[in-house]
């Protein structure tokens, strides 16, 4: 099936607990979102609002906030970007580092 240049199809992930098991898995499902502003991409992390009167008959979601940008993830915990596990180092802070560095050499080679 071609996709509407506007609507873009979003998987959600939610947990449930199977009382039979005690066990917690994951569900995934497949929704159709109007995205009037074209800003999303594959990957992105959204939120999605449910719309009062469907557009069609699948598209029954919009576009209500874009949380992450794809390959733009922050550590909820610690406040760092991230790639998957690893912490990214920004470049500004490498940067400082380097410039923290060449002035401890140079205050070190003008007090010999």
């Amino acid at each position: 099936m071609a996709s509407h240049p506007r609507w873009h199809s979003q998987i959600g992930t939610t947990n449930f607990f199977l009382s039979l098991s005690r066990q917690y898995y994951n569900k995934r499902k497949t929704y159709f979102a109007h995205d009037a502003l074209q800003q999303c991409t594959v990957g992105d992390i959204v939120l999605l609002r449910a719309l009062p009167v469907p557009r069609t008959k699948h598209v029954k979601h919009e576009l209500a906030e874009i949380v992450f940008k794809v390959g733009k993830v922050i550590d909820p915990v610690t406040g760092k970007p991230c790639a998957g596990t690893a912490y990214l180092e920004s470049p500004l802070s490498s940067e400082a580092t380097q410039l923290t560095k060449n002035l401890e050499e140079l205050s070190i080679s003008s007090a010999q």
